[in-house]
């Protein structure tokens, strides 16, 4: 299913692109933008299935975007047929008017995934995709934990540590934080590392694996995420 996400907080869009093709896989991101203008620029050019839009943008307001699909001409822009609103401290009249103008539901922030995910499994089953292609474990990889051997040697991230070096699975790191000019590695054994580079250098070497930057300062795992807000994010657990 083609995904078009509208979210003017880069935070936000970012961990919403990057999560929910892996909380619902047979979902297919096709762009992220923050502004009505970016949004219909893609719509010219995609057949979208599913929007998903801030009420609030720079702008115009995710009721423009409804008004303005409904009343251009078929020929300029690829009409979705299903939009969801994205807002927060929603309100009885914020949800009438998100109904009553075309929007097939809302999001109220912060949502948690489990929320997110099945209102597109349902918007999907809708559209007649097959609910087996939604069913996953986990969004990420699992290496068992501290096995460190060559075969998982792909699966490791290696620290130095001032003299030491250390092979951390990447699935056992929660989050990394920039201090100054280190970064600290976080692990979900309650173990710290360090290494003086800068966060650059990790959200690289971390791109491939489910992590996501929702703060200058911090790169993020997604299987440890519970819930996004527009300010931060809620791990589990904590």
């Amino acid at each position: 299913m083609q995904i078009l996400v509208i979210e003017d907080d880069p935070n936000m869009l970012s961990v919403i692109c990057g999560l929910l093709p892996l909380y619902v896989p047979a979902a297919r991101i096709v762009d992220g933008c923050a502004t009505l203008a970016a949004a219909k620029t893609v719509l010219a050019k995609e057949r979208i299935d599913l929007i998903l839009s801030d009420i609030h943008l720079p702008d115009g307001t995710g009721f423009d975007l409804i008004e303005g699909l409904q009343t251009s001409p078929q020929n300029t822009l690829h009409l979705p047929s299903d939009i969801v609103l994205m807002t927060e401290n929603i309100t009885i009249a914020t949800v009438q008017a998100a109904l009553l103008s075309g929007a097939v539901s809302f999001l109220s922030k912060p949502f948690t995934w489990s929320e997110v995910s099945a209102l597109v499994r349902t918007i999907a089953e809708k559209r007649g995709y097959n609910p087996a292609h939604y069913q996953r474990s986990s969004p990420l990889i699992h290496t068992p934990k501290h096995q460190h051997n060559a075969a998982n040697n792909r699966q490791l991230l290696h620290i130095q540590q001032g003299q030491e070096h250390y092979a951390v699975p990447i699935a056992s790191i929660c989050y990394v934080e920039a201090d100054d000019h280190s970064v600290i590695v976080h692990t979900e054994h309650d173990e710290q590392y360090s290494e003086r580079v800068g966060l650059k250098v990790y959200k690289e070497r971390l791109r491939a694996h489910g992590f996501v930057q929702p703060h200058k300062s911090y790169l993020v795992a997604l299987r440890h995420i519970k819930k996004l807000e527009s300010e931060f994010v809620v791990l589990k657990g904590g």
